[in-house]
């Protein structure tokens, strides 16, 4: 799979396609989730498959689940976002290294993007996925699978009643 970095600007167009598309995906996505491509650079790939080889998440997409879970929760709370921004500023004035300039840091920034390989790391996920999973019930009740098989749910989740009308046990 070929895999390239994203480039530096969406034009206005792609823009604006993107949020069409977000907007035409919103029902479906507050029914059943939303799956989509990251592309993380060097550092930031590093930094997950660390955490997930220390045994901190199982894999990166747990990792992205959730710290996109935390900046949601952190999203009200402007002053704590504030302090978090201003503490990450304090620690680069601090930072005793020499600085570089605007026109070095975006060379350097250049650099980097031409020196990526074509194709990045790809994560295959270990674990199946829920659709992928078996259910056996071979030691249920006739009674129990008779009752799950003409049960149905919520009104929220009409999508799943037509996933399941005709399964048999």
């Amino acid at each position: 799979m070929k895999s390239e970095p994203p480039s530096d600007r969406p034009t206005p167009e792609n823009r604006e396609r993107d949020i069409e598309q977000a907007k035409s995906l919103q029902e479906q996505a507050s029914r059943s989730g939303l799956r989509f491509e990251v592309f993380l650079p060097p550092g930031l790939a590093e930094w997950i498959l660390d955490s997930v080889a220390r045994g901190v998440f199982s894999d990166p997409g747990e990792a992205v689940f959730v710290m996109l879970g935390q900046a949601r929760e952190l999203e009200p709370h402007a002053d704590l976002r504030h302090e978090l921004l201003r503490r990450s500023f304090q620690a680069s004035f601090d930072d005793e290294r020499p600085g570089i300039s605007l026109d070095e840091f975006n060379e350097r920034m250049r650099k980097q993007r031409e020196e990526l390989p074509v194709e990045a790391a790809v994560w295959v996920r270990s674990k199946p996925k829920r659709n992928d999973r078996q259910v056996f019930t071979a030691e249920a009740p006739e009674e129990l699978i008779e009752a799950i098989s003409n049960a149905k749910m919520d009104p929220r989740h009409d999508h799943l009643n037509e996933l399941l009308k005709d399964w048999k046990p």
